[in-house]
């Protein structure tokens, strides 16, 4: 998470889950926007074609220090999620770690 960065995860099979949270936790000072992705297409080797944002009732963001947020999907009608973010400016460090459940 430094300068001006576009940061993609590994994509996660979600096909078997309808309900998946992701916990993102950061250190430092960044400054941008978390957004989830999905893909319903899945190309011969399993890996997810064409990602879009999904949209979330209100939109993640590092504002300049140490944090972390909690994004809870349920009723998932996509193969593959990944977790994207965009910084802005500022530096640090991120995970995330996603949990999935089938009801």
């Amino acid at each position: 998470m430094t300068g001006v960065a576009v940061i993609n995860s590994l994509e996660v099979n979600v096909e078997s889950f309808d309900r998946v949270s992701i916990e993102a936790t950061w250190t430092g000072t960044p400054n941008g926007t978390f957004d989830v992705q999905g893909a319903s297409q899945v190309d011969s080797s399993g890996v997810g074609v064409n990602f879009q944002p999904i949209t979330l009732s209100s939109v993640p963001a590092a504002t300049g220090a140490a944090g972390s947020h909690l994004i809870q999907l349920a009723s998932l009608g996509v193969a593959r999620i990944r977790l994207s973010y965009t910084n802005s400016s500022g530096a640090g460090s991120l995970n995330a770690w996603l949990t999935g459940k089938g009801v």
